[in-house]
């Protein structure tokens, strides 16, 4: 059984790249279990988070990154919208992977004009990231020694979450007649 996060994070269109990334690679710092070496990153708005020295994770979230932004819901027009992203983290176990820790994020996008909200709101969740990560390491499979880290896997649902619950709430209901 998996352990799950889910978070919400908001944001305005214009810093959307940069709320993504923070959160992503706070996600990763916490969960890769090789030898890393750490970089501090600051944002213009004087916010900091730590990511990882690797040049595989940091083209797979840039890439994700862009993916996320480019989601035809937010190009269709600038009124608020709600996706998630989840990111799983997974055991090799003979013939199929399995997921030992998945992060739901969910983001509300919309226009902000006190960007000093969203910037609290980024720090909340990148200090909750922390906190859950360091508190929650029991479900935490080792490694074997053939392994060089986890497989991951960052999923861009394009469907969105608020989309799933108005289906699930608009679905007729089974009677047992």
């Amino acid at each position: 059984m998996e352990k799950q996060f889910s978070l919400r994070i908001e944001s305005d269109y214009s810093l959307l790249p940069e709320v993504v990334k923070s959160v992503l690679h706070t996600i990763f710092f916490h969960r890769i279990m090789t030898l890393i070496t750490p970089v501090e990153v600051q944002l213009e708005y004087g916010i900091q988070y730590v990511k990882v020295n690797d040049f595989e994770i940091e083209e797979i979230i840039n890439q994700k990154t862009q993916q996320f932004i480019e989601l035809e819901t937010f190009k269709l027009n600038k009124v608020a919208k709600e996706e998630r992203i989840e990111v799983r983290f997974e055991k090799q176990n003979f013939l199929k992977n399995i997921c030992w820790e998945q992060w739901n994020l969910d983001f509300s996008v919309k226009n902000i004009d006190d960007k000093q909200k969203i910037l609290t709101n980024l720090e909340e969740v990148l200090i909750k990231i922390s906190q859950y990560a360091n508190k929650y390491k029991s479900h935490i499979p080792q490694l074997t020694s053939q392994e060089k880290n986890f497989p991951y896997e960052i999923v861009i649902n394009c469907d969105g979450w608020n989309k799933k619950l108005r289906k699930m709430w608009s679905s007729p209901q089974l009677s047992n007649k």
